[in-house]
């Protein structure tokens, strides 16, 4: 069992949430270390709030199609129970074997040694030019355009 501790300042809370929960890959301490809401963690829909079960979910996919995934805290700022994070995931995506290296930040905000709500800004699009070469570096200007992308293949 992991046991959290209620005098963690946030930085400690966040660099234990990606330490446990996505370097040591322990699932299990996700509705510990997690009691809120959290938006922007699944590539499919970043956009709705998820409770704990629904973040285990994005988790597996992750860890399921990324091979060696590790999650490296770049920068923590904290004031009073809140504070902002970046961070650095790397792996080899499993169906193409491919090395990917992409980032994202959160907003977050703690309470007794936990995360109460989170809000993150994954680098999805990175992602997908790196797995995808038919994904070019043009591809924001072309949606933005309204021009077609060359659909992205997911094994």
């Amino acid at each position: 069992m992991f046991e959290v501790d209620p005098r963690w300042t946030p930085s400690e809370v966040v660099a234990n949430w990606f330490e446990v929960v996505w370097n040591q890959k322990h699932v299990e301490a996700i509705p510990h270390l997690f009691v809120g809401k959290a938006s922007g963690v699944h590539p499919e829909d970043p956009g709705p709030a998820v409770q704990a079960e629904a973040f285990a979910d994005a988790w597996r996919l992750f860890q399921s199609n990324i091979d060696d995934l590790r999650v490296e805290l770049v920068d923590c700022l904290e004031i009073g129970k809140r504070g902002a994070a970046r961070y650095r995931l790397t792996g080899i995506h499993r169906a193409t074997r491919k090395p990917v290296e992409f980032e994202g930040a959160g907003f977050f905000t703690c309470s007794v040694g936990r995360i109460v709500d989170a809000w993150n800004l994954v680098d999805f699009l990175a992602l997908a030019q790196q797995v995808d070469e038919g994904l070019g570096a043009d591809a924001p200007v072309r949606v933005l355009a309204g021009k077609p992308l060359t659909p992205l293949v997911m094994a």
